[in-house]
């Protein structure tokens, strides 16, 4: 099955804090972009796959598209996950005949429609006084009582469970998370696209940042931002013909937790350790080691999510990832990730694992052969190469 898809075009929309823009015009623009890398017309695409939470139809993009026949529409429901599901089901299509081209897409206007950073507007009673109701893990009445307004809060709980199991000093934390934080925000620097490009940091300006949830600062959590971005995925018979070298999807899996929805709070251990032994057996079953890959893209809703992925995914042991870090080794989230590109689910990672693999990155990693992704707190992952897969 994964010899036969692989990413010939992506595209983005400009990333920005306040687009002006329908979220629909925003992913018509990056999919254009994408069919256009692709070397491909619209009336080639047949197939369309979104986030089940993007507010864009796939029925409005063909229509203004001009595409007469969609033989395969598909919305991904496992959340911060979706981008690696669209990987495979889009390859799964691929190789069973139900499509030839497929445009996956994220659009969101997240800053300028939707402050994810932020707590709902919680219902008050006739007194003016703030009610906390429901079971939300953010301003529920389990948790709006004690401070639990957003999912900041929950991290930085995760955060200081980790240092308690594994011994880890302050000291030693702030300078994990200040490296991840500071070499991020370096690559944003050389990323014409990236929210973050014109505002470099180093590890003073980090500790200046201000602390939001201890022992997590401003510069540790994702960004709040509007774009959208798109990849295409074709089969044998587009690739071959590709303007650019193809990206072949290799192996994907996937190991959503019920738990997903209540930031896996009632876990008897935090942060939760989700898929262990997952990228193992991925990479078992192709004979590809954790020291061949050479770019990897990580969901980094925080900066502390990079040290737990590390971790879950095999590349060091528990406890580890904060002296693992201080060795560049693999090369992270290169375009400068959520925290410094834009925050798009994820799906950007893909992007950026695709430049890379191309060899086009403006990061670019020497020889780049292998780039793994691992979104939704390890839940899901993916294996890609710009190689036939063997």
């Amino acid at each position: 099955m994964s010899q036969a898809a692989a990413i010939i075009g992506v595209g983005e929309s400009d990333y920005s804090w306040a687009s002006g823009k329908t979220e629909i015009d925003m992913a018509l623009n990056a999919i254009r972009l994408a069919i256009a890398d692709a070397g491909l017309a619209a009336s080639d695409i047949d197939g369309l796959m979104r986030f089940s939470f993007d507010n864009v139809p796939q029925s409005n993009v063909a229509e203004a598209l001009g595409i007469t026949e969609v033989r395969l529409a598909l919305d991904s429901a496992s959340g911060a996950s979706s981008a690696v599901t669209l990987l495979a089901a889009a390859a799964s299509a691929i190789a069973m005949g139900q499509a030839e081209a497929i445009v996956c897409y994220r659009s969101f206007n997240g800053r300028s429609m939707l402050r994810l950073g932020h707590m709902p507007i919680p219902p008050r009673n006739e007194e003016g006084n703030v009610l906390a109701e429901g079971a939300s893990p953010f301003g529920g009445e389990f948790t709006g009582p004690y401070g639990m307004a957003a999912p900041s809060c929950a991290f930085g709980l995760w955060a200081q469970a980790y240092m308690q199991r594994h011994g880890i000093s302050e000291d030693k934390m702030i300078r994990a998370l200040g490296t991840i934080v500071t070499r991020q925000r370096d690559y944003a620097t050389r990323n014409p696209n990236a929210l973050m490009r014109d505002k470099p940091m180093d590890f003073d300006g980090y500790l200046k940042s201000p602390m939001l949830a201890t022992p997590l600062r401003k510069a540790d959590l994702c960004l709040e931002s509007d774009g959208a971005c798109a990849f295409v995925v074709v089969g044998k018979k587009y690739a071959q013909r590709a303007k650019t070298r193809p990206v072949y999807i290799w192996d994907t899996d996937q190991c959503l937790s019920p738990n997903y929805s209540n930031f896996f709070f009632d876990f008897t251990e935090l942060p939760p350790r989700i898929g262990i032994g997952m990228m193992d057996r991925l990479l078992c079953r192709h004979k590809v080691r954790h020291a061949d890959i050479n770019v990897l893209g990580i969901y980094d809703a925080s900066s502390s999510s990079v040290l737990y992925d590390l971790e879950n995914l095999g590349f060091c042991g528990h406890g580890e990832a904060v002296e693992r870090i201080a060795d560049p080794g693999i090369a992270i989230n290169t375009s400068g990730g959520l925290l410094a590109e834009v925050y798009l689910q994820g799906m950007n990672l893909v992007i950026e694992l695709v430049r890379q693999l191309r060899g086009q990155a403006v990061n670019q990693v020497k020889n780049a052969r292998f780039g793994a992704l691992s979104v939704g707190g390890a839940q899901a992952v993916a294996l890609l190469s710009h190689e036939v897969c063997s």
